[in-house]
Formats: structure tokens, C-alpha cells, sequence
């Protein structure tokens, strides 16, 4: 079931033992209207798609997809973390960020 879930792309299943077993599958919230509601840039949407789908997400990257200076990647990316979408992970030249709900 792990597997499955991360094969289609969505958070990995809670297990609950509770008089009985159960499996809960939780929808990937990080989707284009989801983000779209959240009120993020074009360029926003495209960094956390791109983290969506490659696990993780540089400043270099950004740079790359978005086509912007490394100083925006850096504002467009704190503000990701700010609102809660994103995750810093590393220091100095090893920063990267992960959406919030894989860590």
C-alpha cells in the first residue's frame, strides 16, 4: 500500500489499530486548484508541482523552471515556507525544500 501510494504520487497511508485495523489514504492536497485557492503565483504553482514531482526542490531549480534571478527564487521560495506548503531542509549550498506532508 506504501508503495502504491507513492507510485501515484500521494501521501503514504496512516495504519490504525483500534478494535479492528484500518488503512486511511489521504488525498494529495498539493494540487493546481488546491494551490491555485491558495492564492500562489504561477511560479509558485510550478516550484511546488515540480517538488511534488521530483520529491524535492533548489533554488537552482526554481531558477531554472521559473526563469527568474536567484534572489526571487529565494523570496518566492521563503514565501512557500511561510505559508506552510514547503519545508527548508540542508544548509548553506545544500538548502533544498520538500512539501510539508512527505517529511
Amino acid at each position: 500500500m506504501r508503495s502504491a501510494s507513492a507510485e501515484a504520487g500521494l501521501p503514504e497511508p496512516v495504519f490504525q489499530e483500534d478494535q479492528g485495523f484500518s488503512v486511511i489514504f489521504r488525498k494529495d492536497v498539493f494540487n493546481r486548484d488546491y494551490l491555485v485557492r491558495a492564492g500562489l503565483s504561477e511560479r509558485q504553482i510550478s516550484a511546488v508541482l515540480y517538488a511534488r514531482d521530483n520529491g524535492k526542490i533548489t533554488n537552482a531549480d526554481y531558477q531554472r523552471i521559473a526563469d527568474v534571478s536567484a534572489a526571487t527564487a529565494r523570496r518566492d521560495l521563503k514565501d512557500l515556507v511561510d505559508k506552510n506548503i514547503l519545508d527548508m531542509k540542508g544548509v548553506r549550498k545544500g538548502i533544498y525544500y520538500i512539501l510539508k506532508h512527505r517529511q
